[in-house]
């Protein structure tokens, strides 16, 4: 990849990770804003108490995203950390609290190579992402040498998968055509790739394999 071209994709993954924020932290600003407005004798006591809710739910929701980020994208741990997947588990688990994806985490404890939870975390985002109307999501893995294999198994009746994803994984999809939602699908197949693995797609009978070999 070209400098030009990594710069393009940084700037892309920064605008993923704005999206991903802007609703709940603008959630949190109208909580305030109501608040403001509800505040002294006068106010609605019952606005206040929603109010407050909603910074709290939305606070929470902003802290779970910017956890996931932070393991997915960052740099945690620095160069050839250990990350323990049982808190990639937790990161994965949470990110998808309350919403309409069952999490199944079969991926053994302890530590792997920080790479291998990164891809894991990326490949369950976007696994989720197929299941816009809700399903399973099944992640398993095992260490293939001096590599690791990781597999997340979306599962569902109705599938909604973005046309563009497997070239984007595969590294065949041009910049030009790569926006901040499929950039971490870019980011993903260059870290598996640059240590000698891949990531790919494959269309299944009632779901969607992305299978990863991680360095």
């Amino acid at each position: 990849m070209s400098v030009t071209a990594e710069l393009e994709l940084m700037a892309l993954m920064a605008s993923r990770i704005c999206h991903d924020l802007i609703s709940p932290v603008g959630a949190i600003a109208n909580g305030i804003e109501i608040l403001t407005e509800e505040n002294g004798a006068d106010g609605d006591a019952e606005m206040r108490a929603q109010a407050v809710d909603l910074i709290a739910q939305s606070a929470e929701q902003a802290a779970r995203r910017l956890t996931y980020c932070r393991m997915a994208f960052g740099a945690a741990g620095g160069a050839g950390a250990q990350i323990d997947l049982n808190e990639a588990r937790k990161v994965a688990t949470e990110l998808l609290a309350g919403g309409k994806v069952t999490l199944d985490w079969r991926l053994p404890a302890g530590g792997a190579g920080r790479n291998v939870a990164k891809v894991s975390l990326m490949l369950v985002a976007m696994g989720a992402d197929c299941l816009a109307r809700g399903g399973n999501l099944v992640v398993e893995g095992r260490s293939q040498g001096d590599k690791f294999e990781v597999s997340v198994r979306a599962i569902a009746e109705r599938l909604s998968l973005n046309p563009s994803l497997a070239a984007a994984l595969g590294g065949a999809l041009p910049m030009a055509q790569v926006d901040a939602k499929l950039a971490p699908a870019v980011y993903a197949g260059n870290l598996a790739r640059g240590a000698g693995g891949f990531v790919q797609l494959v269309e299944e009978s009632g779901a969607i394999l992305l299978d990863a070999l991680v360095g």
